[in-house]
């Protein structure tokens, strides 16, 4: 004979579950989406919508579990995720005959804003990791190029006797025929002249 699963059970099985599908899920929208079918059919809800949002950036992700009732629900629960001042997202659930019983069920929505909450945040602050990484790199490569750029220009103002303006275009013009970058071209330059000055010397 199969074992009943006792009411607490389901939200202590649902509340492992969420933590563990967020921890280590590389998609979000993919976690949001399996955790809002999870907690819809096992916890016999007739919608989850949990929604995920990024103050910093203006974007949001989210999730729907509907089931097939159509009678109107009879719990309503509607949370913000919220820190602060600032919203990090929103957790509405609808059930009529949910398999958790009431005040076990607002308790269970209760851990799980938290949990949700918790994960809210962290993606807002590696997405801005990741973003202000990007720019950082950005302005590495930009400042690798300008001096690449700048010592280009003085051997070909020394050994060949460009102008700076000539040189540019030079070196523009010739990164462009060996279909690269002017910093990579620059480097390739550099190297050869390096060299040739090596040989003669």
């Amino acid at each position: 004979m199969q074992k009943q699963v006792s009411p607490p059970s389901i939200a202590t099985h649902l509340l492992q579950s969420a933590s563990t599908l967020l921890a280590y899920s590389a998609h979000p929208t993919e976690a949001l989406e399996q955790l809002a079918q999870s907690i819809g059919r096992l916890a016999l809800l007739d919608e989850v919508r949990i929604a995920i949002h990024n103050p910093l950036r203006g974007s949001s992700i989210g999730a729907t579990y509907l089931s097939k009732n159509s009678n109107p629900a009879d719990i309503i629960i509607s949370r913000q995720l919220r820190s602060g001042p600032f919203l990090y997202g929103n957790l509405d659930v609808l059930a009529t005959k949910p398999a958790i019983r009431a005040a076990e069920l607002f308790q269970f929505i209760s851990a799980l804003e938290g949990i949700l909450l918790n994960y809210s945040i962290l993606q807002s602050r590696s997405a801005e990791h990741t973003r202000l990484r990007a720019q950082l790199n950005l302005q590495h490569e930009e400042l690798r190029t300008r001096k690449l750029e700048a010592r280009a220009q003085a051997i070909l103002a020394s050994n060949f006797g460009y102008t700076p303006q000539s040189a540019l275009e030079w070196l523009d013009q010739e990164s462009r025929r060996a279909r690269t970058s002017i910093a990579s071209f620059a480097a390739r330059f550099i190297a050869q002249q390096t060299r040739r000055q090596s040989e003669a010397a």
